[in-house]
């Protein structure tokens, strides 16, 4: 895990054993994202251009940098996420063109083979999102990746390292009220326009094939996707649906709740909030 001060200058670098290292950048931290092997890349942001600098997990500073311009070749990133071994780079990218902004989706690979491409650029798309922008983009896994646009959702394949390659893109015409995403899946939650309920949910696989929509109206405050199960909640009850779209639980927390994540056994819910962290078994 990586923490970072927006705007601050300091990333701390954690593992289940504690604090590894400490990295100090010179330029403001805007994001960052972490690998499974614990490589930061961090966006930072000059007076003139922003830049992605890369951070063993010691905090040591790797030198291998991406400098982008907002109307440059590259454009100005707004965020990135780095595959689980660290080697790929996807990035969404705001850029000029014609007056216009626009936004595409960048691959770099930053192996031994990616030596060969330039810069490190090993894949690019924009010319299926015009001019809608892509706030969030994420590996899955250490081959599936998926943008997400203000009217879409992309997904992507990194089977062939140096070529990327869009597998779906599925055009989403409701407003997006929120994304979620897990290690198997990931899934919008819209506003609907028309019916009793208020709010749908769907969810996708890896490949980005559709896997159900379940329509609901439920105050929610939280979306998280862990294994087979989706929890929608808030501090003081949940919806708990499983990847059919089966609600498997609904109920009502004895005390304030942040945070629900499957547990260790089959059926357990673990419940973390300010005052306690309880068990859930659902029968």
């Amino acid at each position: 895990a990586a923490v970072a001060d927006r705007q601050g200058n300091k990333i701390y670098i954690f593992d289940k054993s504690g604090l590894l290292g400490t990295a100090t950048t010179v330029l403001p931290v805007i994001k960052i994202t972490i690998s499974g092997k614990g490589l930061v890349a961090a966006i930072v942001e000059g007076q003139t251009a922003s830049h992605i600098y890369y951070y063993m997990k010691d905090g040591t500073e790797l030198k291998i940098y991406i400098t982008g311009f907002l109307d440059g070749e590259i454009g100005y990133p707004l965020d990135i996420s780095l595959s689980p071994d660290g080697t790929m780079l996807m990035g969404s990218y705001v850029y000029l063109e014609g007056g216009e902004v626009k936004n595409r989706v960048a691959f770099y690979n930053f192996s031994e083979v990616g030596k060969n491409a330039p810069d490190r650029f090993v894949g690019g798309f924009h010319e299926m999102y015009g001019s809608s922008m892509i706030p969030r983009v994420r590996y899955l896994d250490s081959v599936y990746s998926v943008a997400f646009a203000d009217s879409s959702i992309s997904f992507y394949s990194s089977l062939d390292v140096m070529s990327p390659v869009l597998l779906k893109q599925i055009p989403i015409e409701e407003e997006i009220r929120t994304i979620f995403y897990g290690s198997q899946y990931a899934g919008v939650i819209v506003r609907t326009v028309a019916g009793e309920a208020d709010s749908r949910l769907d969810l996708y696989s890896l490949e980005g094939n559709h896997i159900f929509s379940q329509e609901f109206s439920f105050d929610y405050k939280y979306v998280d996707i862990d294994g087979e199960n989706i929890f929608l909640y808030n501090e003081d009850s949940c919806r708990i649906y499983n990847r059919f779209g089966n609600l498997k639980y609904e109920g009502t927390f004895d005390f304030p709740v942040s945070k629900l994540c499957s547990g260790s056994f089959s059926g357990e819910i673990i419940a973390a909030g300010p005052q306690a962290v309880k068990k859930i078994k659902l029968h």
